[in-house]
């Protein structure tokens, strides 16, 4: 499972990682594994997404500043390949 390429304007977010790994792709060419403890920080406007590379569910808590609101959301997808699926 994978989000959705976004990314979100004027919102920076992180992702505290409570279960579960995963991979995160940050901007163009960053892509990170994460596990549980791991805090990934996002700054407004860069493009996102995370997939679930384990057995078991990813789950993580997506922190918005200032809160989120669908207006401040950008799809992304049609932009480029997902890269997660392939490694």
């Amino acid at each position: 499972m994978t989000t959705a390429l976004h990314c979100l304007k004027g919102i920076a977010e992180r992702y505290l990682i409570v279960a579960g790994v995963g991979r995160v792709e940050l901007g163009e060419n960053e892509i990170i594994e994460v596990s549980v403890g791991d805090v990934v920080r996002i700054p407004p406007e860069t493009p996102q997404r995370i997939a679930n590379i384990g057995a078991d569910e990813l789950v993580f808590y997506c922190i918005c500043t200032p809160p989120f609101t669908q207006e401040c959301y950008v799809s992304l997808e049609e932009s480029r390949p997902n890269p997660l699926k392939s490694i």
